[in-house]
């Protein structure tokens, strides 16, 4: 399953959708607009883990903030922070790596 969690705004994310479908190019979209609450509050993670019906053991978040992927590890998220495509493919290889027996 992919997912987004995002704090933009509803009129980018209406933009957006329109423009690309996103919302039917994703499992489950989490706007912080949609419940008042932004990255790294912790409700958001819960609000994307129950639409997704995952534990939060099985989810990987890639966010280009450091303190978002900071909360995500302290609520025993497994977070990348976004520097480069190819930095980000190096570190989700390592921690699907991790997850094989």
């Amino acid at each position: 399953m992919v997912a987004v969690l995002s704090d933009n705004i509803k009129e980018r994310v209406e933009y957006l959708n329109k423009k690309y479908n996103l919302d039917k190019e994703f499992d489950a979209c989490v706007y912080s607009f949609e419940y008042g609450v932004l990255k790294p509050d912790s409700r958001l993670l819960s609000i994307l883990l129950n639409k997704l019906q995952v534990e939060k053991y099985g989810v990987i978040i890639i966010d280009n903030s450091a303190i978002n992927v900071e909360s995500f590890r302290e609520n025993g998220v497994k977070a990348i922070q976004f520097r480069s495509f190819k930095q980000v493919k190096e570190e989700l290889s390592g921690l699907l790596d991790d997850l094989r027996p």
